[in-house]
């Protein structure tokens, strides 16, 4: 029984806020801004993502950031309140972009996780990010929005459907062939075709987008 995405109805909700955090990075410099997904990492690597791969999906983009003058950053990571000790030195990364006012972590938290919705990231942001192609239900988020998404298969996830997307336009294998594309995408004064496009596939995950899921499955 397909009934759609159940928090279909949360962007009208979280435009404004979303507004509010892109004006914030845009009064720094910013004048493009990404959108980086963190699914949280464990201490042992054989039941989680491990630390290591999670301070590469921060690290990467903090030093882009720090880089180019122009260029923000919005994180939000699943589980915020062990965020700086899962990052170890790359911190001290975090913290420089921090200062530059061009980097955003939405860190308020419920008992588990992050409160805020990856979308309220995504609606604020030109580009989203998720370094993580088997777990990819936070990208599917913002793509139902139509948002300019990128998927990195850093786990390696062959025989997901995912990889129904275009390579190269939306599946990257690693950080620097996507952040490479990131910048082409940034740089061409009118876009990229295709460039985190979703379109192909969006139908088979949410045909209707109309905001009504959770009445449709609540009622069905």
């Amino acid at each position: 029984v397909i009934v759609g995405y159940p928090k279909d109805y949360a962007p009208a909700l979280l435009i404004d806020t979303a507004n509010q955090v892109r004006a914030k990075l845009e009064a720094n410099g910013a004048k493009k801004i990404v959108f980086v997904i963190d699914e949280n990492s464990h201490d042992d690597s054989r039941w989680h993502t491990g630390h290591k791969l999670q301070r590469e999906n921060y690290s990467y983009i903090l030093k882009k950031t720090l880089e180019i003058p122009w260029l923000a950053v919005i994180f939000k990571p699943k589980r915020a309140s062990n965020l700086r000790q899962r990052l170890g030195s790359v911190e001290r990364l975090l913290d420089k972009a921090i200062a530059t006012g061009r980097c955003h972590i939405f860190e308020d938290s419920s008992r588990h996780t992050t409160s805020a919705p990856p979308i309220l990231a995504g609606l604020a942001s030109d580009v989203c990010i998720h370094a993580h192609l088997n777990g990819g239900t936070a990208a599917i988020e913002c793509a139902l929005e139509s948002l300019p998404t990128l998927l990195i298969d850093r786990e390696g996830a062959p025989s997901s459907k995912l990889y129904d997307l275009p390579k190269d336009k939306v599946i990257f294998q690693d950080w620097p062939s996507a952040i490479d594309a990131l910048m082409d995408y940034f740089n061409t004064p009118n876009g990229i075709e295709g460039f985190g496009d979703w379109s192909s596939i969006i139908d088979e995950f949410d045909p209707f987008r109309d905001g009504l899921a959770a009445y449709r499955m609540g009622t069905y």
